[in-house]
């Protein structure tokens, strides 16, 4: 037995407490007599010690099982019981699947190695074993458990696992694998990893795991870091951060590509334990940038960067106001939009844009597209307005991508449009009351948003909720803001379904995955190889984005290929033949007694 809260055991120091009270009320008693002559017999003194004698009775036993089986129960005893299961284990595994682990200083790769391990381990177990294989590396996953699949596909699964991303989810795992972990076996718990990254958390955990290591000390470098300024219409400059593990200077060429065309070659000199930094200054208007180390080191992945510099076509919006202002700086604010602008008499619907705003007038039809309004007249054609109403209430918003990032707390609202009764053609994102703020919906062709206070009114056009909710109207039309780069294995978000039906997403190898709406996901998971990803974005109108994100596998400590030094501690630990049996905690069990025995001393002290 063993106890996770020892200091709990100090509460066995009342057990005397309770005895001396007992003591003393018994010398305390009293008792009525009819006449003291019935002692006259007795001598008169009494000399030496008088005989004390322990009140044995039933709520003293009480009083001191109540008080012993607390202190018991505080200190969380945990009973480790003989599990009579036959041989039977219950075998985890969990495998590292980081970029470190294609290092080949093992052949082929050190992940090669430990999955070779993993098979020949899951190939020998008992066929009663229960099997669960969990891979950690920029994020924790069951590959398979013996539950739901044979040996032989859960076999099958790890011959098509493949390693990659920058990150590492141990903690996750242990977790994940915890609570995989059968109440009813011992628990057999095998890690597989080359341990290059910093100590776990793993104190208190019920499972003693045993390590298997992989690889040697090894001098990598890598390129760590990448980033791009736009610093002229025509000027870029490139600034590339590469790092050097290795106790020795080395020398090596760094070379950079432009849309797949040699730019530049520069011969630097690393000195050990260091990050060496080089700028390009960089004329033209690239697409794609890619950054390459002539490099002999065991991780080859990490040589090589890339970053993408153009994103698709602006969006350009068809501004019509009288007072186009401050709508027109937070358009422009909101990056990659062109806006032109318009006076109510002389627009055209017939415009090549992807957004219409449209401020305190409405054309006689809604144009094909995106419309935003602002200050909906009261007298239209298009929108049934009944009338102006203050605004009162506090806004209650909706869940909806238009409204990412956007707070109104603080915000002083003014009037407000509101709709007849018969007008229910659009969703509420946002409600004050029974008042509208924001609406979304759809007539015929025109995707529409009605933003319905008065924008001269309170402070709304003066406070950050304004230009990132107009930021967010263009992104939804634009389609999500990619990154230019990211790690490898970190996921990106894709174009809203609402405008964007279908995404199509290559990867570095060409295999191409089609997204339709409605997504499962809003996100892009799958970008654990090293490259561009080209994201090709087809809008409801039939136009087509093109976009690429550059997928990266350098990153300062995932490029540090040595072994943190508490793997050879964690080795060290003595791991008993046999495997862990769970505990059982009987604080539980304790404290059922303990309410049983207040139930019999409560009986005793009112019979």
């Amino acid at each position: 037995m063993t106890f996770l809260n020892p200091v709990g055991l100090l509460g066995l120091l009342a057990l005397p407490v309770i005895v001396f009270f007992h003591l003393r009320r018994e010398r305390a008693r009293q008792i009525l007599v009819s006449s003291l002559d019935l002692w006259s017999f007795l001598e008169t003194k009494h000399t030496g010690t008088r005989a004390r004698y322990l009140p044995l009775t039933w709520l003293l036993l009480v009083h001191l099982l109540v008080a012993g089986l607390l202190s018991l129960a505080f200190s969380q005893p945990q009973l480790e019981l003989p599990i009579f299961s036959g041989g039977q284990r219950h075998l985890i595994v969990l495998l590292d699947t980081s970029s470190s682990m294609l290092a080949f200083d093992l052949s082929p790769t050190r992940f090669d190695a430990a999955r070779d391990d993993v098979r020949a381990l899951l190939s020998s177990s008992d066929a009663a074993d229960m099997i669960t294989v969990i891979t950690f590396g920029v994020r924790a996953e069951a590959l398979g458990d013996s539950r739901q699949l044979d040996l032989a596909s859960i076999v099958d699964e790890l011959d098509e696992l493949q390693a990659g991303g920058v990150g590492n989810r141990l903690t996750e795992a242990l977790a994940l694998a915890a609570g995989h972990a059968s109440p009813d076996l011992p628990v057999d718990l095998r890690i597989f990893t080359d341990g290059a990254f910093p100590r776990p958390t793993i104190d208190g955990y019920p499972y003693v795991p045993q390590w298997e290591s992989y690889g040697s000390e090894s001098s990598n470098r890598a390129v760590i870091d990448v980033e791009v300024e736009v610093i002229g219409e025509n000027r870029l400059q490139v600034y590339a951060s590469v790092a050097n593990y290795g106790g020795q200077a080395v020398q090596a060429e760094m070379t950079l590509f432009a849309d797949g065309e040699e730019i530049d070659t520069t011969a630097l000199q690393l000195p050990p334990d260091a990050t060496t930094y080089h700028i390009w200054d960089l004329t033209g208007q690239p697409e794609n940038l890619e950054v390459r180390l002539s490099s002999t080191d065991t991780l080859p992945a990490d040589d090589y960067a890339y970053y993408s510099v153009s994103r698709s076509n602006a969006v350009n919006v068809a501004l019509v106001s009288n007072s186009p202002e401050p709508l027109a700086r937070a358009i422009q604010a909101a990056g990659s939009a062109n806006v032109l602008r318009f006076n109510s008499p002389n627009f055209e619907t017939a415009l090549d844009v992807d957004l219409y705003v449209f401020r305190g007038w409405l054309p006689n039809e809604f144009p094909a597209g995106n419309v935003l309004i602002f200050d909906p007249p009261l007298e239209n054609t298009l929108l049934p307005v009944e009338n102006l109403q203050d605004l009162v209430d506090l806004p209650l918003l909706e869940a909806n991508r238009l409204l990412n990032g956007v707070d109104f707390a603080g915000v002083r609202w003014g009037q407000a449009a509101t709709f007849r009764d018969d007008f229910a053609a659009f969703d509420s994102l946002v409600t004050a009351g029974e008042i509208p703020i924001l609406l979304r919906g759809e007539l015929e062709d025109t995707q529409l948003v009605v933003f319905t206070p008065v924008l001269e009114d309170g402070n709304f056009t003066r406070h950050p909720a304004f230009p990132v909710l107009i930021s967010n109207v263009v992104q939804s039309v634009r389609g999500s803001s990619l990154p230019s780069s990211l790690l490898a294995g970190q996921s990106f978000a894709l174009p809203p379904d609402e405008g964007f039906p279908l995404v199509s997403v290559k990867d570095p190898t060409g295999e191409i995955q089609q997204l339709f709406s409605p997504r499962i996901s809003g996100d892009f998971e799958n970008t654990s190889l090293p490259g561009f990803y080209r994201v090709e974005s087809v809008a409801q109108s039939g136009e087509i984005f093109v976009d690429f994100v550059g997928a990266n596998a350098g990153e300062l400590s995932e490029s540090d290929l040595s072994q943190g030094d508490w793997l050879a501690e964690f080795e060290a630990v003595d791991v008993n033949s046999e495997p862990t049996t769970p505990s059982l905690d009987l604080t539980p069990w304790l404290l059922l007694v303990v309410f049983l025995f207040l139930a019999v001393e409560g009986w005793l002290a009112w019979r």
